[in-house]
């Protein structure tokens, strides 16, 4: 917002309507330790040429890694873009378009929104699923949070594979004493351990119980399904982490029980930047839609008959009823929900399923070329999809070598503030030498092969 300067006269106007006698005054609650002694030390201002100069300068000094070579995932994974996805979304009535408030007037936007909330139904298997979320993080402390609000239960079950960013979102929501949370236990093998979760369960105070597929480690774990049919016995709600990617070679958790599905839809249409714009979803089932977070769309029909689209089942107001609303995020990540529908309108079913097979072909690729390589993988067996997990000795010096040759090699689990947890132990690795490497659709075998060579070296 451009600054608005104001005369000395009106400050002095300003202060009087609002009973104070000076700025200072009106600033007395701040402890004067914290608040600025002089002026910012800035430099002096410059023309508009020399501001490009600068500018340029500085961004010449940027490094960019091809898409084949970019090898950087834990939770956001760059996939390549269609030019027709950024050729539309340039448009200028979507790219100023803000969450609407006024449906009769935004019938284009909240088509959009429906045409989001349909693929990811489909994608997922559930019933419903709103118009998007700030983040995946967020939608999963939503998604947790609407489960205590459907059956008030206080306790809550989260496997530590689950992503640490999303785990930590919810610990930021501090529901208050009576609320905890404890992990889900894992075998050797770090698969769910469903005898000791029955046993947990069985006490009937497990709100839900919270998994990842694929995990932050890349598994894909079997019984997902059994763990559903455990955690209903109990009246237990479960909720899963899912990639939407995985559903092109996987079955989805909807059709395996789950009662909540939420994730990130940043990357497929999107580009990562550094870190965002991201937009979360929410689905789940129709039994549990007005426990639902977040705006819906509806189709409707006008008096002449001709097909409509209006905010169903709730209002903007309800966000504002405190610890009484569904939630208290009162916008949704409209542009990027955008992009991702227009992305999976242009690939349609064949290209999608075309994009989740080649980066399946690709995670398999390279967790044989590890093996083959004489590293470890973590966990060593199993189902993966779209990332990998490996032991790599001196990971952090070898990634810099990585980076010089124009490779982004991945990230550290100390990268992503792991050390706390107890599975960790299992690992006989530290945390700053097991390396998460995301793959893609455009990655080949020399460029997963000069990965392993860098790594393996």
């Amino acid at each position: 917002m451009p600054f608005i300067a104001n005369t000395d006269r009106e400050r002095e106007e300003m202060l009087s309507l609002i009973g104070v006698e000076s700025f200072e005054e009106l600033i007395a609650s701040i402890p004067k330790e914290v608040r600025l002694k002089g002026n910012l030390d800035l430099p002096a201002g410059v023309g508009e040429a020399e501001l490009i100069s600068l500018a340029e300068e500085k961004a010449a000094r940027n490094q960019t890694f091809p898409l084949r070579r970019n090898f950087l995932g834990a939770g956001l994974y760059p996939h390549f873009i269609p030019p027709l996805v950024l050729e539309l979304i340039s448009r200028g009535e979507f790219y100023t378009a803000y969450t609407p408030y006024q449906p009769e007037a935004s019938q284009g936007e909240l088509q959009g929104m429906y045409e989001f909330q349909t693929y990811i139904a489909i994608l997922t298997g559930m019933e419903v699923a709103n118009s998007g979320g700030y983040d995946g993080a967020t939608s999963f402390a939503d998604a947790l949070l609407m489960a205590h609000n459907i059956n008030r239960r206080e306790r809550f079950i989260i496997a530590e594979t689950v992503h640490p960013h999303y785990r930590q979102t919810f610990a930021t929501y501090n529901l208050g004493p009576g609320f905890e949370v404890s992990p889900l236990p894992l075998t050797e093998g770090l698969g769910w351990d469903l005898d000791q979760l029955e046993g947990i369960l069985a006490g009937g105070e497990v709100s839900a119980v919270a998994v990842q597929q694929p995990d932050l480690l890349g598994t894909v774990h079997a019984g997902l399904g059994e763990l559903a049919d455990l955690c209903h016995r109990h009246g237990t709600l479960l909720v899963v982490v899912w990639n939407l990617l995985a559903a092109s070679q996987f079955e989805p958790p909807g059709a395996a029980g789950a009662d909540i599905v939420v994730g990130e839809v940043a990357g497929l249409g999107t580009p990562i930047s550094f870190g965002g714009p991201l937009c979360g979803y929410l689905a789940t089932r129709r039994q549990y839609i007005r426990k639902m977070p977040g705006r819906l769309v509806g189709e409707a029909r006008t008096a002449d008959g001709k097909r409509a689209f209006i905010l169903v089942l709730q209002t903007r107001e309800q966000h504002i009823r405190r610890a009484k609303a569904t939630s208290n995020i009162c916008t949704n990540q409209a542009l990027v929900a955008l992009m991702f529908a227009i992305y999976m309108s242009t690939l349609g079913k064949d290209g999608f399923t075309e994009v989740g097979r080649r980066v399946k072909l690709a995670t398999d690729y390279a967790a044989e070329s590890f093996a083959k390589a004489g590293m470890k993988l973590i966990p060593p067996s199993g189902v993966r999809m779209n990332e990998i997990a490996v032991w790599v000795p001196g990971y952090r010096k070898k990634r810099e070598a990585a980076m010089s040759e124009g490779i982004l090699a991945g990230l550290s689990l100390a990268d992503l503030g792991m050390g706390e947890e107890a599975f960790l132990s299992q690992l006989g690795a530290p945390p700053e030498e097991v390396a998460l490497f995301a793959l893609n659709e455009l990655m080949g075998p020399e460029d997963v092969n000069r990965l392993v060579e860098l790594m393996a070296g």
